[in-house]
């Protein structure tokens, strides 16, 4: 497998391109199968091209994919991992947070799983958001129980968990920031 920027290649044999011809299958389908050995990430595909060919008497796929770049709205997996970074502002990781929740709420919508990285931010943001004082601090460990529970639907790829468990957030999001979103 060979990843620059926001392209991907995966070239397999035999028995593993029946495995991943089903992986696409599944992914474009919008019934996403929780895979520990192709990491597509359908949910920001903009392109993908399959080659089928027999090569020393078995089946070898090559996969091309190419991503949408979702750079300007989400921040870099580095960047947030970085332990050392100072807390931003308040108001920053709030417009961040507001951007990747609208993300996750329109791909829960449309009946689609939002991918790992929007994700891993936006309860990797929660979490933190949850460190700053005066902005409903009695409703944090209900917030932070939700987000937890949001994760293991997403990690148990139950898109109707997930949808159940965001529209808990957003009510419980609107009645700490009194917002009308």
């Amino acid at each position: 497998m060979k990843k620059i920027g926001n392209k991907e290649e995966i070239i397999v044999y035999g028995e593993r391109s029946i495995q991943l011809l089903q992986h696409v299958i599944d992914g474009i389908s919008n019934n996403p199968v929780k895979s520990t050995t192709y990491s597509i990430d359908f949910s920001r595909l903009k392109k993908l091209k399959i080659s089928v060919k027999k090569k020393f008497g078995q089946p070898c796929v090559k996969c091309k994919i190419k991503y949408e770049n979702k750079d300007d709205i989400l921040v870099d997996r580095v960047e947030t991992a970085d332990s050392d970074i100072s807390k931003p502002d308040y108001s920053i990781l709030k417009k961040r947070m507001e951007k990747t929740f609208k993300t996750i709420g329109d791909r829960l919508k449309n009946g689609s799983i939002p991918s790992n990285l929007e994700t891993e931010l936006f309860c990797r943001n929660a979490e933190l958001m949850t460190t700053y004082p005066g902005y409903g601090d009695n409703m944090y460990p209900a917030f932070l129980e939700l987000i937890n529970e949001f994760q293991e639907a997403f990690h148990q790829v139950d898109i109707q968990e997930c949808q159940t468990k965001f529209a808990e957030i957003k009510a419980m999001k609107r009645a700490c920031h009194h917002d009308e979103n």
